[in-house]
């Protein structure tokens, strides 16, 4: 069985090349279709000086007066913060500090035509343009346009990539990147984002099925509730099934979108994950439950210009490191999309390098 480790470290190598669970995985998204609620019906530049909670309920106030007629003194009760309106009967809020069981900078109407409970209605920026009173950028707080999130929170947007895979590993990679509806995932409501991986090397072959759990949380921020995967491979002869699901714990916040040049984002990811494995011998096909923790830190080169087989595109470059600096690989995304057309994971004789040989977004050459 030992022959089939490296096709499987191939396709794994893959994995950060998916972006939507978020655009990593990464991606990856709870936004109402535009006309399902008043809320979503314009999108204005909101005015300086004031939070972005309260640069969003002035402007509610401002264009929806049969839900929000009068103005009215910010309120909080955390994780919110809020505005009623005794006229109507209705409260505004937006999720002002993390709490598991709201989207953060989340907007929620509650009462009147909305119901008894907090309606979720998009995130701020699906609303307005945030007038910024922070003092620079930071991971997070803005877009440094390397990846489009909006991409990956729009239901049927694809992605697919044949890669070329050279070094110490070689093959090739077809992979698409579908983006679903929206779903519950442990409780929460996310986006569903289909990475499907294909491989094929003189060990055999793999097929990789990954659902990431995602939603857009911020203008430069995904989080990720958890993914499933199907992993089939066949080589020499003999047929290995491997299913997981794993659920973090708690949810992984991605905020690499965010970063200026030269800096760096630290993630920790501590999940559950239950596997199991059929047709490897020796092995047991019982379901096996696992809880690990692992760190990355994502850093922000800057744009490079680069050539691959597809072609010449502008990029963003960032690196990686896993754990104590054990793991380490660069990427190259263009610009905008978010999509990865080169990596190098390795140092030596153990380098792997991955290139794009073609790249259709939508059914448009890139």
């Amino acid at each position: 069985m030992n022959s089939k480790l490296p096709l499987m470290a191939l396709v794994a190598s893959m994995g950060l090349a998916a972006c939507g669970g978020g655009p990593d995985a990464t991606s990856n998204a709870t936004r109402a279709a535009p006309s399902a609620h008043p809320l979503a019906a314009v999108r204005a530049q909101a005015a300086a000086g004031a939070s972005a909670a309260d640069q969003l309920m002035d402007f509610a106030e401002a264009s929806f007066k049969q839900y929000f007629p009068t103005h009215q003194v910010t309120q909080s009760l955390p994780p919110f913060a809020y505005r009623c309106y005794a006229q109507t009967g209705v409260c505004l809020g937006v999720v002002v500090s993390s709490d598991p069981a709201y989207v953060t900078n989340g907007v929620y109407v509650l009462g009147g035509p909305f119901g008894s409970k907090p309606l979720y209605v998009g995130v701020v920026s699906d609303f307005i343009t945030v007038a910024r009173t922070d003092p620079g950028p930071g991971p997070g707080t803005a877009s440094n346009g390397c990846v489009d999130l909006a991409l990956y929170e729009t239901e049927g947007t694809r992605i697919e990539v044949n890669y070329r895979i050279s070094g110490a590993d070689s093959g090739t990679v077809n992979q698409t990147i579908d983006v679903g509806g929206l779903t519950s995932f442990e409780g929460h409501q996310a986006r569903a984002v289909t990475t499907t991986t294909r491989g094929s090397s003189a060990e055999g072959a793999v097929l990789d099925t990954s659902v990431s759990y995602v939603r857009r949380t911020g203008d430069a921020e995904n989080t990720e509730y958890g993914y499933t995967d199907t992993m089939a491979i066949t080589s020499g002869g003999n047929s290995v099934t491997i299913s997981s699901r794993t659920v973090w714990s708690p949810p992984v916040i991605e905020r690499f979108f965010g970063l200026a040049v030269g800096q760096s984002y630290t993630t920790t990811y501590s999940g559950t994950t239950t596997q199991t494995t059929r047709g490897m011998p020796g092995v047991s096909e019982a379901p096996e439950t696992s809880t690990d923790t692992s760190t990355t830190t994502m850093r922000y080169v800057g744009r490079q210009t680069i050539t691959v087989p597809a072609g010449t595109y502008q990029t963003c470059r960032f690196d990686s490191t896993y754990g104590s600096a054990a793991g380490s690989d660069s990427e190259w995304r263009i610009v905008g999309s978010g999509i990865v057309v080169k990596t190098i994971s390795g140092t030596g004789s153990a380098t792997t390098i991955t290139e794009a040989a073609s790249v259709t977004l939508n059914g448009q050459a890139l």
